[in-house]
């Protein structure tokens, strides 16, 4: 119980140490953690969509080389196919 009441104590004393010596007033605070949560956000689209689109090209890439691959097997049964009937 003692540790309790001492650490509420803590919690409460540094909590208005903070507020006296604040750079700015809580308006200013605010706004200061509006423009950085919007630079972040903007930050955070900008990577989604670059990472996005690198997707979209492994992706795209991966889908050439599986229809490259899927021809190249068509092509191999029609030679396996030709191959037995002139035995």
């Amino acid at each position: 119980m003692k540790m309790a009441v001492s650490f509420l104590l803590g919690v409460i004393t540094g909590a208005v140490v903070a507020l006296l010596y604040a750079p700015s007033s809580g308006e200013e605070l605010r706004t200061q953690i509006q423009s950085t949560a919007q630079a972040d956000m903007q930050r955070m689209r900008e990577e989604w969509n670059r990472n996005l689109a690198q997707m979209q090209a492994q992706i795209n890439k991966l889908n050439t080389e599986a229809a490259a691959y899927m021809e190249q097997m068509r092509a191999s049964e029609g030679d396996g196919a030709t191959a037995v009937d002139d035995e």
